[in-house]
């Protein structure tokens, strides 16, 4: 089976606070698909190989279907950041979200099939 691969930028931030929210939702996301027995690697990426960015992009790969789960622990980050919005590429680099916010993640995982 092919890995399944999300790429999730943060959209008005400055990089600073982008490294932030990464490392906050890697953890996240970390600590909740633990807690649903869901096997996935979630990696911090540069933004920018030019400047001291540690990390504002977050890479979310899976060996099988998350999106379900994906997107309640989204949604439950954006909860917690009302003022955060996100964007979510697949591998292709296809956009499948952008500035989505806490209100709006309630249908997100139909988006994310």
């Amino acid at each position: 089976m092919n890995n399944i691969e999300y790429v999730i930028h943060f959209d008005g931030e400055d990089l600073a606070t982008s490294n932030i929210y990464a490392s906050e939702l890697r953890i996240h996301l970390l600590e909740y698909m633990s807690d649903q027995s869901v096997d996935l690697s979630v990696e911090l990426q540069k933004k920018d190989d030019s400047n001291m960015d540690f990390g504002a992009t977050l890479a979310v790969i899976s060996a099988s279907p998350v999106a379900l789960v994906l997107a309640n622990a989204l949604r439950d980050w954006l909860k917690k950041r009302n003022t955060s919005s996100i964007t979510i590429e697949n591998a292709d680099g296809k956009m499948i979200v952008e500035n989505i916010s806490a209100k709006d993640a309630v249908n997100l995982a139909d988006k994310l099939k």
